[in-house]
């Protein structure tokens, strides 16, 4: 996460930056699929399933 002072930087750059915009644009695609598989492991839960 940016800082509020970071962000307004960040903003104002892509506000000129055409490049800069496209390659934001990009990733819009895949901060959408990550936001869908960002929820919370339930407690004693692993990353990894275990096999039998």
């Amino acid at each position: 996460m940016l800082g509020a002072a970071d962000a307004f930087r960040f903003e104002e750059h892509l506000a000129e930056c055409a490049r800069c915009r496209l390659m934001t644009a990009e990733f819009a695609g895949v901060a959408a699929v990550l936001e869908r598989y960002a929820r919370p492991t339930p407690p004693g839960v692993g990353p990894v399933p275990e096999r039998e």
